[in-house]
């Protein structure tokens, strides 16, 4: 298997210290987070955009929760 690129092998090696520390739940995929986040760089910077992201990071934070 070929090496994750630099931006998914630091978001991978974050989860992992995550994990270890019983902060998120284990195997969370770096590259679905890095999907999470390219889905939230897109939100209009509105208080509707603004309101988006915030449900959505709620969303994703008690996704991650183990």
């Amino acid at each position: 298997m070929p090496p994750d690129p630099p931006v998914t092998a630091a978001v991978r090696q974050y989860l992992d210290v995550c994990e270890q520390a019983g902060e998120v739940r284990p195997g969370i995929d770096p590259v679905d987070v890095i999907m999470l986040m390219s889905c939230l760089w897109r939100m209009p910077n509105r208080p509707e955009g603004i309101a988006r992201t915030g449900r959505l990071m709620e969303l994703a934070i008690d996704g991650f929760r183990p």
